[in-house]
C-alpha cells in the first residue's frame, strides 16, 4: 500500500525565486479570503485583456449564485472610492 501526497496550494507549485509568484503569495496571505479566487489574464492588448475580465466577471456574476456570489473584474482601489473603503475596512478588522 502506498500514499499519495496531494499539494493544493497551486502557488507552491510555481518558482518560488520569480517576483510574481513571491507577489502572489504576499497578495493571497494578506488581501485573500479562503473562498475568493484570483483570476489573472494576460494579453498583447491591455484593452483587450481589461474587456475580457470584465465580461468574464459578468458572465460569471449572470450564472446565479450556485456559481458565485459575487465577481470583480478590477483590483480593490482601481474603481470607486468604496471599493476602496472596503479593502480599508477589511485590512483593519483582520
Amino acid at each position: 500500500m502506498s500514499r499519495i501526497d496531494k499539494d493544493v496550494d497551486l502557488l507552491s507549485m510555481l518558482p518560488g525565486e520569480l517576483r510574481q509568484v513571491e507577489g502572489l503569495k504576499i497578495f493571497r496571505e494578506h488581501f485573500v479570503r479562503e473562498e475568493e479566487l484570483v483570476v489573472a489574464l494576460a494579453g498583447a492588448d491591455a484593452g483587450k485583456v481589461a474587456a475580457a475580465a470584465e465580461s468574464l466577471a459578468n458572465y460569471l456574476v449572470e450564472q446565479g449564485p450556485t456559481v458565485v456570489r459575487s465577481a470583480r473584474w478590477q483590483a480593490s482601489g482601481t474603481g470607486d472610492v468604496a471599493e476602496l473603503a472596503e479593502l480599508a475596512a477589511y485590512a483593519w478588522l483582520n
